[in-house]
């Protein structure tokens, strides 16, 4: 495999970027646009499927040199795969609620929130040395898979209990490495499960699409999804809690506690989407590894 770009796929290369792009501003500034009463959703949308269509088009039709090989999507663990990277991202939403709350409710300034980085780097060591171990005993990848997603599952059970107004930055050193440790799990089993029985040629597509997903698309649904139901339910606390105070102090008090409340909703639901998850995940019927 050659280490440059050739000329004639650089089209290919921009189209992607485009598709990618527009993929990511319609989820993301949707519910700020108020979705398709703007045109500007309206075009970012028809930008997109046109920019997605020329290359399926273009891909399809070209015989040799393909940017996105179209022959990968005829197995079966890719498009499972994509869906299992699109499903821990989500799943995974409950550290950038964690990193609001430090901010919102804490005392902790910049250092401390760069050395709870440092207990997240710990964390994902933990991830990587435990799914080592598990793969070496030869543990089916769906037990793996589910207790990576287990671990997330117990650190947003323990944020759900931690979240109040007067929060303390030691008490997310904990649920820090624990959800990074669960992270990590399901990133690494994916990987090489989507790579199960793939030619060698095709790899090179894999690992694009992977990234893809795992970079691009699914972190803007995640933030989509839970940014418009962040504020929907904060909306919901802050119209409920403000009709007991009457002064515009108070109400500025009120904002905040209802931010809170609606962190800890939103982490419930984080809570039951993991764990039926997990629950799905070990009830699938078929063995999960490399000779599956």
């Amino acid at each position: 495999m050659s280490g440059y770009l050739p000329w004639k796929q650089i089209p290919d290369l921009l189209l992607t970027v485009v598709f990618l792009c527009a993929c990511c501003y319609v989820l993301i500034y949707g519910k700020t646009c108020d979705w398709y009463a703007s045109p500007a959703i309206w075009a970012g949308t028809a930008i997109g499927l046109c920019a997605f269509g020329a290359l399926l088009l273009k891909e399809a039709s070209a015989r040799t040199g393909t940017y996105l090989d179209l022959h990968v999507f005829a197995y079966r663990n890719v498009w499972i795969g994509m869906l299992l990277f699109l499903v821990t991202v989500i799943a995974n939403y409950g550290s950038t609620l964690m990193v609001s709350y430090i901010k919102a409710a804490s005392a902790a300034d910049n250092l401390h929130g760069a050395t709870l980085s440092l207990w997240c780097v710990l964390g994902c060591v933990l991830g990587g040395v435990l799914s080592v171990v598990m793969i070496v005993w030869r543990i089916p990848y769906k037990y793996i898979f589910a207790t990576g997603l287990l671990l997330v599952c117990i650190s947003n059970v323990y944020l759900y209990f931690q979240y109040q107004p007067q929060g303390v930055y030691e008490h997310m050193i904990l649920p820090s490495v624990c959800n990074f440790a669960g992270m990590f799990m399901p990133y690494a089993v994916v990987c090489a499960y989507g790579m199960n029985r793939l030619p060698s040629w095709l790899l090179p597509t894999w690992l694009f699409l992977m990234i893809a997903v795992r970079n691009a698309v699914a972190p803007a649904i995640s933030m989509s999804v839970y940014g418009n139901l962040m504020q929907e339910r904060q909306q919901h606390y802050v119209t409920r809690f403000v009709q007991d105070v009457p002064s515009l102090a108070g109400a500025v008090t009120v904002k905040g506690q209802a931010a809170i409340v609606a962190m800890k909703d939103v982490t419930g639901r984080i809570v039951w989407f993991t764990g039926i998850v997990a629950v799905l995940a070990l009830a699938y019927p078929r063995r999960w590894s490399m000779r599956s």
